[in-house]
């Protein structure tokens, strides 16, 4: 039997491709948005392929969002891939950021996964099979001025996906992080500020960060209908994804991503290395 797969953030971008490469590969799938009517010409694409849309945003809280996952699943069946895929970026300087605002980019990033991977986890773990992919970004191991808070919750995502890998591996349960760099998606356009801006941050880096990010728009590299491709072949093994399947937790889209993260974790080992009489110096004497 095909598996099931329930995409969310399916009306653009990473998740509407996700969806049409599941289905070109046979396999069942369940696409989220927020709303269908908003959304129309996705849900439509996406029907004409014989997958199905469902409603469910990432603010509703566990509740809610289990009991939509548990009338899909009743409709459609178990759920044997999840891709959490939702979210948006947020931005401002860390000091400028509102206290609503600062709650909202966690709500939609880090809290609407969560629930969405608690409304799906007690079947599988039940079933001893299931994957579980959350999707975070580049940002999700490198901060960037006007990103602190995006970054933060694209972090505590990879820090619980890490722990759920963790916790769940022995029920035969799969857990993958997918870090896309720039790709030709709406992600730039879809920014939005979470607090006026001091002049200091506006004329200062922060300025400068958001000004790359709107020259940037339209004009990424990446290709997220490949990117898509190389996620499904994971899951299945095959293909130039699937070299990877079993061997990584995180899997890094772009040439973007892979020069960051390159960068980054040659930094963290420098800071290693130079801590150690430090870190070694910490326990009570013999």
């Amino acid at each position: 039997m095909a598996p099931l797969w329930l995409i969310t953030g399916a009306s653009t971008g990473f998740g509407f491709h996700l969806c049409l490469q599941a289905l070109a590969t046979s396999h069942k799938v369940i696409g989220s948005v927020r709303s269908k009517e908003r959304s129309h010409e996705a849900v439509a694409a996406i029907e004409k392929a014989g997958g199905n849309v469902i409603e469910l945003d990432n603010t509703w809280g566990l509740e809610r969002i289990r009991s939509t996952i548990d009338e899909a699943r009743s409709t459609y069946g178990e759920i044997d891939i999840l891709v959490n895929n939702a979210g948006c970026p947020i931005t401002s300087s860390l000091e400028n950021f509102t206290e609503a605002k600062s709650r909202e980019q966690m709500e939609i990033n880090f809290f609407g996964p969560l629930f969405v991977m608690q409304s799906v986890l007690p079947s599988m773990r039940e079933r001893r099979s299931g994957t579980i992919i959350n999707l975070t970004s580049t940002s999700g191991q490198f901060s960037v001025p006007s990103g602190a808070l995006y970054s933060a919750s694209k972090f505590a995502l990879e820090g619980a996906t890490e722990g759920l890998a963790a916790e769940t591996a022995e029920f035969g349960i799969t857990s993958l992080i997918v870090q896309p760099g720039a790709f030709r998606t709406n992600f730039f356009g879809g920014m939005s500020s979470g607090g006026e801006l001091a002049d200091d941050y506006r004329t200062g880096s922060v300025g400068k960060t958001l000004a790359a990010f709107d020259q940037a728009h339209g004009k990424q590299m990446g290709d997220p209908a490949k990117a898509a491709e190389r996620v499904v072949e994971i899951v299945t093994g095959e293909g130039m994804g699937g070299k990877l399947k079993g061997k990584v937790l995180r899997m890094l889209l772009g040439p973007d991503c892979f020069r960051v993260l390159d960068e980054k974790t040659k930094k963290l080992r420098e800071d290693v290395l130079l801590s150690e009489e430090v870190a070694k110096s910490t326990n009570f004497s013999a």
